[in-house]
């Protein structure tokens, strides 16, 4: 297994967290972030780990090119792997496969998702990300200050003064600005939908049972679909639904659940507070009756924060509902597939987490990002992404 230096220079600090969640430190020397001193005061000192170290730096030039020559300086070990990752992007899982085979002294260029071939090593034709270079095979090379161009003029450089030492790997092994517009990481578990009884949506929000339906694996309704709620509400409901159904003429319960899809008028409220009945009903029967079901939670919410979503302990209260269930129907043959927003969690026997990654100019406390041009959007990546899961 080879160890890279990981360099960084960044001023989006919370872009940060993000890649930080995607390195994995076994693979690592030390992660160089160098914060751009012009627009950043003060060292923010994120992280406190060893084999991290954050300096600030500033220096006239442009694109983080002062920064990634100030890291450069500040290698600890001579013996290492130089890898770039900017502070929009995030590591590809695929990029720890290489670090098991590689030989340490090659330099390797390879693919970027969807856009560059690693093959081609010349300015505009490769990317800061598609490279892994032994320190030593350029160490007295150095990035152009005033270039935007500045990846590809000193990937060239590096090649042309090591060809013989180049290996090129035609495979996909980083992305391209991944933190820049919402993305995923291209999933490596899947859940087949065939191999359950049932298909429940929970929430968080409508595209849950929307898309399931689109996907044509959702045959039945439950009480969740087409409303906006919390995990914890959820639990509230299923343990009692006193204050689950809406009043007449009312769209809002008292706990801020939204019933706009649903006619609550003169004319048609019994028949809904009917259809939702018989929605539990449903639901309580597969339960008792013991049957497979996988649970779906997205997460779509947590983007305007409907509901205080984004700041609940929602995996918390997700945990809790898996516990209910088991305790109450003394059976565990069932899944949650949990798609979340910019949170990432461990899986366990019941629950399985993805996570869709949104940058924070599509986000907002108060329901402002709450448009037509941002939700579809979301939910156009939420339906590529079900759809490659759900097998």
């Amino acid at each position: 297994m080879s160890k890279i230096t990981i360099i960084t220079p960044s001023y989006r600090l919370d872009n940060l967290i993000y890649l930080k969640n995607s390195i994995n430190f076994d693979y690592v020397h030390e992660w160089i972030i160098v914060y751009d001193g012009s627009k950043i005061a003060t060292n923010p000192h994120l992280f406190q780990q060893s084999n991290i170290n954050e300096y600030i730096y500033c220096s006239e030039g442009i694109s983080g090119n002062p920064q990634r020559n100030y890291a450069i300086d500040h290698i600890s070990n001579p013996d290492t792997i130089l890898y770039y990752l900017d502070d929009d992007n995030i590591i590809h899982p695929n990029l720890y496969k290489l670090l098991d085979v590689m030989d340490p002294s090659k330099m390797y260029t390879f693919n970027q998702c969807d856009r560059l071939k690693g093959n081609i090593i010349s300015v505009k034709c490769i990317d800061t990300a598609m490279v892994l270079i032994p320190f030593k095979l350029c160490e007295t090379q150095r990035w152009v200050l005033d270039k935007y161009e500045a990846d590809g003029i000193y990937i060239q450089e590096c090649f042309d003064r090591n060809k013989t030492e180049h290996v090129y790997v035609n495979q996909e092994m980083c992305y391209y600005n991944f933190l820049s517009q919402m993305n995923y990481i291209t999933p490596t578990k899947f859940v087949n939908s065939s191999d359950y009884d049932h298909i429940v949506s929970i929430g968080n929000k409508c595209p849950t049972a929307m898309i399931l339906r689109q996907m044509n694996i959702y045959q039945r309704s439950f009480p969740f679909d087409y409303i906006p709620t919390t995990p914890g509400l959820i639990l509230k409901y299923l343990q009692s639904q006193n204050d689950f159904y809406p009043q007449k003429n009312v769209v809002r319960t008292m706990d801020g659940v939204w019933f706009g899809h649903f006619e609550l008028n003169e004319e048609e409220y019994f028949n809904t507070i009917e259809t939702l009945k018989r929605r539990f009903a449903r639901l309580f029967d597969i339960l008792e009756k013991k049957k497979k079901i996988l649970f779906v939670y997205t997460s779509e919410a947590d983007v305007y924060n409907e509901m205080n979503n984004r700041y609940n302990d929602n995996y918390s209260d997700l945990s809790k509902m898996v516990h209910y269930l088991i305790e109450t129907y003394k059976y565990n043959n069932f899944k949650f597939l949990c798609i979340h927003t910019n949170k990432s969690y461990v899986d366990t026997d019941n629950i399985t987490n993805y996570t869709i990654y949104v940058p924070s100019k599509y986000l907002s406390d108060d329901m402002s990002t709450h448009t037509g041009e941002i939700f579809t959007n979301y939910r156009e990546i939420l339906l590529q992404f079900m759809m490659k899961i759900l097998i």
